[in-house]
């Protein structure tokens, strides 16, 4: 899959493939917004270990996140081709990937390849290609969820367990590793994958920037995507395993749900006193009551 990071592909420039990826920072968006709850030891340590050194944020794989769908694109064969056609497509396909890989194949097993792409059922080969996919991407791929609105009710009541919960600001600038965050697409239906893939993945990465509810739309969601070639280094932001490391001065601000407990209130603002500089520990604006 093509690094998406504010690194230049050698097919377009800085600012094309700026443009075209929909960066926060090329967006305008000045400031980017984690909600979440703060009702669990898990989710409190997740809160932590954002707010204080070495500052890091953890990238969910799909079964994590709260759409079934997502990051799980459906992959089709094309169709209006011949069997014969299509079967010889598979096979130059394969034998790319063959000659790309680390381990050799021997001339036996690549044999057997060959052969299993000229008998198998196509429907069961489609199948069987969707299961992989989506293994793989459970297994490589995660995402860091970001919204472009404070204000929101539904994202505080949704994300941030009812106003319980807080929000963390991050800095939405070509200076933050969050910048370049991607928008999220919204459509009707799920994104489709071509069997096989073309060579620069491009509808590869729209597939895991896109959400197919419209009920989803609302978040006004950018991403930080993270599969096996990725490369934020660029942007300050080192990755280890799944996690993102990143610098303290991303972090701009806090804002603490309405109905938030008042003794995780002073947990948060003693945690922001503790930083260099500190951070601002302000109450949400946002009621249920006053919409």
């Amino acid at each position: 899959m093509a690094i998406i990071t504010p690194d230049t592909p050698n097919s377009e420039s800085a600012d094309e493939n700026r443009q075209r990826r929909r960066f926060a920072c090329v967006d305008g968006v000045s400031t980017l917004y984690k909600f979440t709850p703060f009702d669990t030891p898990t989710r409190r340590r997740w809160v932590t270990e954002i707010l204080q050194p070495p500052h890091r944020i953890y990238f969910a794989s799909p079964s994590q996140l709260n759409d079934e769908f997502d990051l799980r694109p459906l992959m089709r064969l094309p169709s209006g081709i011949a069997e014969r056609e299509l079967r010889a497509l598979l096979i130059t396909d394969a034998e790319r990937h063959w000659r790309g890989q680390s381990s050799v194949l021997t001339a036996e097993q690549i044999a057997m390849c060959r052969l299993r792409l000229t008998t198998i059922d196509m429907e069961k080969f489609e199948r069987e290609t969707e299961e992989r996919a989506h293994r793989r991407i459970e297994e490589h791929h995660g995402v860091f969820s970001l919204a472009c609105d404070l204000g929101r009710i539904e994202m505080w009541d949704e994300y941030a367990d009812c106003r319980r919960g807080l929000c963390i600001h991050f800095r939405g600038d070509a200076s933050s590793p969050f910048g370049y965050a991607q928008r999220v697409l919204y459509q009707a239906e799920r994104p489709i994958l071509p069997i096989p893939l073309p060579e620069d993945l491009i509808v590869a990465d729209r597939a895991l920037l896109t959400k197919t509810a419209a009920r989803w739309e609302k978040e006004c969601e950018y991403r930080l995507l993270l599969f096996p070639e990725a490369v934020y280094d660029d942007t300050g932001m080192r990755l280890g395993g799944r996690y993102g490391y990143f610098p303290p001065e991303a972090i701009v601000g806090i804002t603490v749900g309405t109905d938030m407990p008042p003794f995780d209130v002073e947990f948060i603002a003693s945690v922001a006193r503790q930083l260099d500089p500190p951070l601002l520990v302000s109450p949400s604006q946002v009621d249920r009551a006053a919409q």
